[in-house]
């Protein structure tokens, strides 16, 4: 582990306390953490997995998924809206061809945040694109599409985007956020991580310069541990989510929370059933923060080899094993919160039920039945999970 990296960790704890204080109000008034992203950036969190040859702070994935559980421990939203920077550096690490593999880092370095605009709602199955990326006369390129789902796009300075070229082939770029025929809006409509920024984006004729696609290998080339970071990212998103729900509770607990009518106790923080809840819920963040960096290591070890495919595959099972263990252990503890409390536990005002709002949604992203189809299929006929970004 990389002196660098242990000061970024150390510079991320010192913030965490300002990135917490405002993030229960701004999630109930709709109001993006701009001033969240102005904390993160003096820490050198955007860095942590730059290669230190390449100018950056050469983390691991351990240090990286215990920094997105502390930002998540705080503000689950704020975790959220950065994965797609973190992934793209990944992605660029691993599969980066020719000058993708090195003309990006000095960008990012220099403080780049990267957004996401690669997904699409209108298509038959999820993964699909119809959005093109057409060459042009002059050599330049031409994007025309509707995105959904473009987590961090708003804080972004820059956009990864893919379109389909005049042959049907998938194609990348990456391009300024702020390029004419750029639209992004905050639409997200979902119930939980309102805050991702994760609404829909409209490219209209935008120019991509030819400098601005990216060559990577494909995703089905070999078997790598990629499609395990962006995974274990939301995991470690969902460990931070307890960890915060488990805050909450004892902060309520402590000061707000009365005794029931019927109660043993004459203080609600000395009642047992209360306290019991609030043990189940810390346990639960506890035991998932410790899954999250268990296969965060398997990751690390994966990384560290990345032409051994039989170390991304072991970390790919382990990742999904995570995925599921993490699920059941939060899901259920954010729905307990609301067993230490009467009727006031669920006011707008205390928000506590942004946690349960908020672990639903993150779950959400990936069916957790495949998760455990995968993990057995494996185990029981040798059959390896699919060669995507989901495994």
């Amino acid at each position: 582990m990389s002196q660098q990296a242990e000061n970024v960790l150390a510079a991320l704890t010192a913030i965490l306390p300002q990135l917490g204080d405002k993030a229960a109000t701004y999630e109930r008034q709709r109001k993006l953490p701009y001033d969240g992203i102005g904390l993160l950036r003096p820490t050198g969190i955007f860095t942590l997995r730059v290669p230190e040859e390449q100018g950056g702070a050469g983390g691991t994935l351990h240090q990286q998924m215990a920094a997105i559980t502390a930002i998540a421990s705080v503000d689950s939203n704020l975790a959220q809206a950065i994965r797609p920077h973190f992934f793209f550096i990944e992605e660029l690490r691993v599969h980066g061809l020719g000058s993708t593999a090195t003309a990006w880092w000095p960008t990012i370095v220099e403080g780049a945040l990267i957004g996401n605009a690669l997904s699409e709602a209108s298509t038959s199955r999820v993964g699909d694109i119809t959005s093109t990326l057409i060459h042009q006369a002059d050599g330049s390129w031409q994007l025309n599409g509707v995105k959904a789902y473009s987590t961090g796009s708003l804080f972004a300075t820059l956009l990864y985007v893919a379109g389909q070229d005049a042959d049907g082939v998938r194609r990348t770029a990456l391009i300024p956020a702020n390029r004419d025929g750029v639209t992004l809006n905050d639409d997200w409509d979902g119930m939980g991580q309102r805050l991702t920024a994760s609404g829909t984006s409209y490219f209209n004729d935008v120019r991509v310069e030819a400098s601005e696609l990216l060559s990577f290998h494909a995703l089905d080339d070999r078997f790598t541990h990629i499609g395990g970071q962006r995974q274990l990212f939301l995991s470690a998103v969902l460990a931070g989510i307890a960890l915060n729900a488990s805050s909450d509770i004892n902060q309520y607990l402590s000061g707000k929370a009365r005794p029931s009518a019927h109660g043993l106790t004459a203080k609600a923080s000395d009642d047992p059933f209360f306290l019991r809840t609030a043990g189940d819920v810390s346990s639960a963040a506890w035991a998932s923060r410790a899954v999250v960096l268990a296969a965060a290591d398997s990751l690390d070890v994966a990384a560290r080899q990345p032409e051994n495919e039989a170390a991304a595959l072991s970390a790919a099972i382990d990742v999904a094993r995570a995925q599921v263990a993490v699920a059941d252990l939060v899901l259920p503890a954010t729905t307990r919160i609301f067993n230490a409390g009467g009727a006031s536990a669920v006011r707008d005002e205390l928000n506590l039920h942004r946690h349960w709002r908020n672990a639903q949604t993150v779950v959400a992203h990936n069916p957790l039945d495949y998760k455990r189809w995968a993990v057995a299929n494996w185990e029981v006929n040798h059959i390896q999970p699919p060669r995507t970004s989901y495994f």
